[in-house]
């Protein structure tokens, strides 16, 4: 059997809302409901307190000392200039390669980080 696979990415978001027990904050009543429905993970880390690095990190399961990208002035712009970089598949990259189509929108990759967004690289089957 195949599963439908809905992975969402959201970036600076804090943890006083419903899902987390906080119903005096922020009002989100659609994320509190897609969150009873699924998985609520409590715990989250980081490798690296910068964006860039981060979700080049996340997206490969690489560290930044693997890809080489630290920041936007220091290493590589993005993990598919690292001498390695190019054979590497991303998380989004591995559901493609399994059939699955595989679309995102917003900012996972800051544009041009990798070139394209990483569409050439096979991260997405298509960017809306």
């Amino acid at each position: 059997m195949r599963f439908n696979v809905l992975h969402l990415i959201a970036d600076d978001l804090r943890t006083s809302i419903g899902a987390y027990g906080h119903t005096d904050a922020a009002k989100t009543p659609h994320l509190d409901r897609l969150a009873a429905q699924g998985v609520v993970f409590e715990n989250a880390y980081s490798q690296i307190a910068v964006c860039t690095p981060s979700r080049n990190s996340f997206m490969t399961g690489r560290n930044p000392d693997t890809t080489g990208v630290y920041n936007d002035a220091i290493g590589y712009p993005d993990f598919r200039a690292s001498p390695r970089g190019h054979h590497w598949t991303t998380l989004p990259g591995h559901f493609a390669k399994h059939g699955y189509f595989v679309t995102g929108l917003g900012k996972t990759y800051h544009p041009q980080s990798p070139a394209d967004d990483d569409v050439a690289g096979g991260s997405w089957s298509d960017l809306d």
